[in-house]
C-alpha cells in the first residue's frame, strides 16, 4: 500500500506546479497545492524533524470561499505521531498528507479503529456522540465551522450529558 507523502515527492514538484492533496489525522479535507520550493535547513521545531519544510499556496476545496492562502512553508516533515515515519505533514494537528483519496481513507480507518480500540467506554460514548452531532451539523447548516453550527454541536453534546 502506498504511504504519506515524504521529502522525496516534494522535491521532484516543480515550482509553480498544483497537485491535488488529501489530508488526515485530527482533522480531515482536501486542497490544492501550488509548489514553490523546499526548505532543507529551516528552524527546527519541537516534534518536528531537522527543519525540512515544504513553501506554496493552499488553496482549499472545502471551505466556502476557496480563497487561495498566501505562499509560505504550511508544509513539514514530522517524525512524532501516530503516522508514517518521515511523514510530511499540515496543520497543528500534524495531519500526513496523500496524493491518492483512496489510500488517505484507509489510513484514516486503520487509525480510527486502532484510537477506538484503546478507548475505555466512556470515551467511546463521547467520540460516538461527537461523530453524531458532527454529521447532523454537516447536514443541518453545511459549514460546520460556522459559529451557529459550533454553538449547536456544543448543545448537542451537553444534551447528552458531554
Amino acid at each position: 500500500m502506498k504511504k504519506a507523502l515524504t521529502r522525496f515527492y516534494f522535491r521532484k514538484l516543480k515550482k509553480g506546479q498544483c497537485v491535488r492533496l488529501f489530508y488526515r489525522g485530527s482533522n480531515e479535507g482536501t486542497f490544492i497545492w501550488t509548489h514553490s520550493h523546499v526548505i532543507e535547513d529551516g528552524e527546527p521545531n519541537v516534534g518536528l524533524a531537522s527543519g525540512f519544510r515544504v513553501a506554496g499556496q493552499m488553496t482549499y476545496e472545502d471551505k466556502v470561499d476557496n480563497k487561495p492562502l498566501p505562499v509560505d512553508d504550511y508544509l513539514y516533515e514530522c517524525i512524532d505521531g501516530d503516522f508514517p515515519e518521515g511523514a510530511i505533514c499540515c496543520g497543528s494537528g500534524a495531519m500526513p498528507l496523500f496524493d491518492d483519496e483512496a489510500v488517505a481513507d484507509k489510513w484514516q480507518a486503520k487509525l480510527v479503529t486502532d484510537s477506538e480500540d484503546d478507548m475505555t467506554p466512556q470515551e467511546k460514548a463521547h467520540h460516538d456522540a461527537w461523530e453524531k452531532a458532527f454529521g447532523e451539523a454537516e447536514q443541518k447548516f453545511g459549514n460546520v465551522y460556522s459559529d451557529e453550527a459550533a454553538k449547536w454541536i456544543g448543545q448537542q453534546m451537553q444534551a447528552q450529558g458531554f
